[in-house]
């Protein structure tokens, strides 16, 4: 029957560290949060950039770009899992 020491120190030799959490990554990922809520925000509020393109480029375009935009957004989703 293990022991308590014995599992704690299986537990901590199991790897190599590599599954580890770096010491500062919720930090960059609300960093990474700030940023986009600052530009999606000025954009969508502020400067209007990205909304005049809706404006001129038909409907029929964007819905044709749109489509090997998806497919090929799902390939890498599926490539990344494999």
């Amino acid at each position: 029957m293990p022991t308590p020491e014995t599992i704690k120190k299986q537990h901590r030799s199991h790897g190599d560290g590599a599954q580890d959490e770096h010491p500062l990554g919720h930090l960059g990922q609300f960093v990474c949060l700030a940023a986009f809520l600052a530009v999606w925000g000025l954009d969508s509020f502020v400067v209007r950039f990205s909304t005049f393109p809706a404006a001129s480029v038909p409907l029929s375009l964007r819905l044709a770009a749109a489509g090997p935009i998806l497919a090929l957004a799902v390939y890498f989703s599926l490539l990344s899992l494999a």
